[in-house]
């Protein structure tokens, strides 16, 4: 099962959220990542534990502009069929 971690805070404080996501690694030990937005003031994490994809799939994940970033934990069903679908309508993975 993988880790999420979410950090709102008035200043910059980057710490905070790579301390959360460090005490969640045993829940995802195959990668980790962060995005910082606002300054520093927002950020979110994802600790992974690869069962589906086990080359890809880290997160967080961002749209080809890198304007709306996402983490999710679970699968995603059908998931060949909705990345067709998606590549056939233009977007880029």
């Amino acid at each position: 099962m993988c880790g999420i971690v979410c950090y709102f805070a008035n200043r910059p404080f980057k710490a905070n959220l790579i301390n959360a996501l460090n005490k969640l690694s045993h829940r995802g030990p195959d990668h980790s990542g962060v995005e910082f937005f606002n300054n520093g003031k927002i950020g979110i994490g994802h600790s992974r534990l690869s069962i589906v994809d086990l080359s890809g799939g880290n997160q967080p994940i961002s749209n080809e502009d890198k304007d709306i970033f996402v983490v999710v934990n679970g699968e995603l069903y059908d998931y060949q069929k909705i990345k067709i679908s998606l590549i056939k309508k233009g977007y880029k993975f």
